[in-house]
């Protein structure tokens, strides 16, 4: 069975098979949950990433508002943050399709990309570049808590980068959930990138775990080294910047990284000091955009 992104109900009882529309290629992936490989759509040579989730590891459905359907939670979450008007920060979702045994995600595939991790690992990157990089993540991050999704996972691994403009893309919304205002109880996502209350309090909110990830992120691109090693060390919060930051670089790592949620910032607060700011037309203007078309990138995510 094959689903449309956003299709309705009543349109989803037509049969095909993947391999009829879509040319499997090489491996980019693989994990618990199963494979992610390069695709190209047989109909007008569309590149894609077809990702092959087992169902015995993704076996669980939810339903989301407005929408009578069951459906896989990744494939849900994907729905809620790919309806238009779009993110261009967040991979979209083309259409789903179900086997007895898998669930298998068609999804844009960037060409050129990498992911931030391995041109991290290969690059030196300017501050400048990278305050741009972590402005989109947090607009991505933004937009996400707006269609009422929550990552989970946001990481250098999990942000795609085409390396000729610097745009990203978030992917990978297999340990996410439904956001809500309340607290959870039971944290995923990256050991590196968990905050201290999840240790502490045996509890969280979905805004405050973002922001922290946000600032681990930030530091890690910064600094090329993490800022905690174990949990002991997060629990502490001690903290080292280096003094080769620019001041503004040191208080926004300061400011994401307070081991009190309390005193993080909001996503919305973040995007707004001078570190974000300093980003001109210049930078946009490598996505082809006016400032007109900024605004409208903006307020769209956020």
């Amino acid at each position: 069975m094959t689903h449309e992104a956003h299709e309705q109900p009543e349109l989803q009882t037509k049969k095909r098979d993947i391999y009829d529309h879509y040319i499997l290629g090489e491996l980019l992936g693989y994990g618990s949950f199963g494979c992610v490989y390069a695709g190209v759509r047989i109909s007008d040579g569309k590149k894609v990433a077809l990702k092959i989730m087992h169902k015995i590891n993704n076996h669980q459905n939810i339903t989301i508002a407005g929408d009578a359907r069951s459906l896989p939670v990744e494939v849900a979450l994907l729905e809620l943050v790919c309806k238009p008007p779009h993110c261009p920060f967040v991979i979209q979702l083309l259409e789903w399709f179900e086997t007895p045994d898998a669930i298998i995600l068609v999804l844009e595939r960037p060409d050129p990309c990498v992911d931030l991790f391995d041109f991290l690992t290969n690059n030196i990157m300017t501050e400048t570049e990278i305050i741009f990089i972590v402005q989109q993540i947090v607009l991505a991050a933004c937009h996400c808590r707006n269609r009422g999704v929550f990552h989970q996972d946001i990481k250098a691994e999990n942000v795609l980068l085409n390396p000729l403009t610097l745009q990203v893309k978030l992917i990978d919304f297999g340990l996410g959930v439904l956001h809500k205002d309340t607290t959870y109880t039971e944290h995923a996502g990256t050991d590196i990138y968990i905050p201290p209350e999840c240790y502490v309090d045996k509890e969280y909110e979905a805004e405050p775990f973002t922001v922290w990830g946000l600032g681990v992120l930030s530091y890690i691109l910064l600094c090329r080294m993490q800022p905690f090693d174990g949990e002991k060390e997060i629990v502490e919060g001690h903290l080292f910047i280096p003094d080769e930051l620019s001041k503004a670089s040191q208080d926004f790592i300061g400011w994401c990284l307070q081991r009190d949620p309390n005193s993080r910032p909001t996503l919305n607060q973040i995007l707004g000091p001078h570190w974000f700011r300093r980003q001109g037309k210049v930078q946009w203007a490598l996505f082809g955009q006016n400032e007109s078309s900024q605004h409208l990138l903006s307020t769209t995510c956020v």
